[in-house]
């Protein structure tokens, strides 16, 4: 996946999903420094709703990191999003932003 802030996300279909940004959870205003025992979970979706995936969360105190394991040869071309929710140990549930992104066609295929 590339990023540019002056055009959206894009997403070759076939190449491998891979997606890791800054990361700072706040909890009453307090940043997290140990996410032991914190759980992360991530589906990519089409714009209209239906799963295209369910991505692996790693999170580490200052980055998070979403892969999606093998091709995305079969995902449909066009727009799509994620968000990612995370559940402290205490079973407190908080959702980052929706990321969206267009998945458009590779020109060379197996």
């Amino acid at each position: 996946m590339t990023a540019n802030t002056l055009h959206r996300l894009r997403h070759k279909r076939g190449d491998t999903f891979a997606f890791a940004t800054p990361l700072q959870i706040l909890v009453d205003d307090t940043p997290v420094a140990n996410v032991t025992g914190w759980a992360a979970t991530c589906t990519i979706n089409t714009a209209s709703g239906q799963k295209i995936a369910d991505a692996a969360v790693t999170l580490a105190p200052t980055l998070l990191t979403i892969e999606v394991p093998g091709g995305t040869w079969g995902w449909p071309v066009g727009p799509a999003r994620f968000d990612v929710m995370f559940t402290d140990p205490a079973g407190r549930v908080a959702h980052t932003q929706t990321v969206e992104f267009e998945v458009v066609r590779s020109e060379t295929t197996p």
